[in-house]
């Protein structure tokens, strides 16, 4: 992580931690949670954004940075679970349809990741992240497809 991004990371982690100490009921949780996510220190952000959200449970953004901590952490059905309340608490967003795509690859769900990003791209001026997405997917698709051959292969010889 780059320095200054860092220190305005510190900045705005100081700011939000002050807004909460006054007002512990304050929306702010969800700045706060995901500027610790973004620092790395991912069970922080993630109990100060449970404390948060259970006073706020229909809150839509605290269930969308919810979602991005556990996709960080690894927990791709929590990260879905969180991700879908965001999205019936405001509806559907390019953020909350991105951070699915984002989902749907780690969990290997790649055609479905694929359909979505291209859908994002037809109405997207700033191609840039859906395109360099979308070039990631074709090693990890020649991953699955060798990995399901390889499977396939063993399953017939063990017949």
């Amino acid at each position: 992580m780059c320095p200054t991004t860092t220190i305005g990371l510190d900045e705005r982690i100081e700011k939000c931690e002050k807004i909460l100490s006054v007002n512990q009921d304050s929306l702010i949780f969800a700045a706060l949670s995901d500027s610790y996510r973004k620092k790395g220190n991912l069970v922080k952000a993630f109990h100060i954004c449970c404390r948060g959200l259970k006073m706020h449970p229909e809150y839509g953004p605290g269930h969308m940075v919810m979602a991005k901590i556990n996709l960080e952490r690894g927990m791709y059905g929590e990260a879905e679970r969180e991700l879908l309340l965001s999205i019936q608490a405001d509806g559907k967003a390019r953020a909350t349809e991105l951070l699915q795509a984002q989902i749907l690859i780690k969990k290997g769900q790649i055609q479905d990741a694929r359909l979505i990003m291209e859908k994002l791209k037809l109405t997207d001026s700033e191609k840039q992240v859906l395109q360099e997405m979308l070039q990631n997917l074709a090693p990890e698709e020649e991953a699955d497809k060798s990995c399901f051959e390889d499977m396939a292969i063993s399953e017939f010889w063990q017949v």
